[in-house]
């Protein structure tokens, strides 16, 4: 394996990885339906995706950076179950923008969606500077 290779790989996995620490949020396969009602109750047009082995990824935002909140989250699930606009094949995977509003500990709403988290998940703390350089790197190598 070459060292550029084994560096994309180890970026890949890092960024990947669904290690962390258990959170309390997610609901059962059984609410599922139920909380799509609930998504169409807030906004009856916002779309909706349901996922699985997720994990929520904080980044810390340094103090006193302009137009910004000092906590930032967004969701990586490594499987779809049903997106239900069609957008995402179910078994893919799927990384949100900005995450804006939660309901009910399993349901994370960013501008465009609602992502209905199912089962048991792990959140993983990182600096802004640390998820940006991840990020860029990824990016270049894809």
């Amino acid at each position: 394996m070459t060292e550029k290779l084994a560096q994309q790989a180890e970026i890949t996995a890092e960024l990947f990885s669904l290690e962390g620490i258990p959170t309390a949020y997610g609901c059962r396969m059984d609410d599922i339906e139920q909380m799509k009602l609930h998504c169409k109750s807030i906004q009856p047009f916002k779309a909706w995706c349901v996922v699985s082995e997720w994990i929520i990824w904080i980044i810390d935002v340094p103090q006193g950076t302009p137009g910004t909140h000092p906590i930032k989250e967004l969701v990586l699930a490594n499987h779809i179950i049903e997106d239900g606009q069609g957008r995402f094949p179910s078994g893919g995977w799927v990384r949100t923008t900005m995450v804006i509003h939660t309901h009910h500990n399993c349901i994370f709403e960013t501008n465009n969606t609602f992502y209905i988290l199912v089962g048991s998940g792990n959140s993983k703390r990182l600096s802004l500077n640390e998820f940006g350089q991840k990020i860029k790197l990824f990016s270049q190598i894809y």
